[in-house]
């Protein structure tokens, strides 16, 4: 699989979707859904059940892919988004890359316009019926 290739994912619970506040420099504290890099030889879905495993502690099973966005910004050629639901594991967070993890309903989504890492957030939470 090619290295600008990115997976993003949405987990659901009860009505609340998992955000996890970044670590990172360039987006040092805002707050994105769990996402990262395809590594060599892996398939998009391998990559998004290994970052949410990575950045949460959480197994989750892909519900379906909600959409493929175009990142030319962030160097990347696209994005996998899917949706997710949880099927094990413990919450927990490696403070390299997560600061916290915490649990928002869409309208506490909406709200924090200003915190996200982008407007494709906010589009696709409002894309979910």
């Amino acid at each position: 699989m090619n290295k600008d290739i990115r997976v993003a994912v949405l987990i659901e619970k009860d009505g609340k979707f998992l955000l996890g506040q970044e670590a990172t420099k360039i987006i040092y504290g805002l707050w994105n859904w769990q996402q990262g890099k395809v590594e060599e030889g892996e398939s998009i879905e391998v990559a998004a059940l290994r970052e949410v495993k990575e950045e949460t502690g959480l197994d989750v099973e892909l519900i379906r892919k909600l959409t493929v966005l175009d990142n030319p910004f962030l160097g990347t050629k696209e994005t996998h988004v899917f949706l997710g639901k949880i099927i094990g594991g413990e919450l927990n967070y490696s403070t390299e890359e997560i600061l916290d993890l915490q649990w928002f309903t869409k309208e506490q989504i909406l709200e924090m316009r200003e915190n996200l890492t982008g407007p494709w957030l906010l589009e696709i939470l409002d894309s979910l019926q």
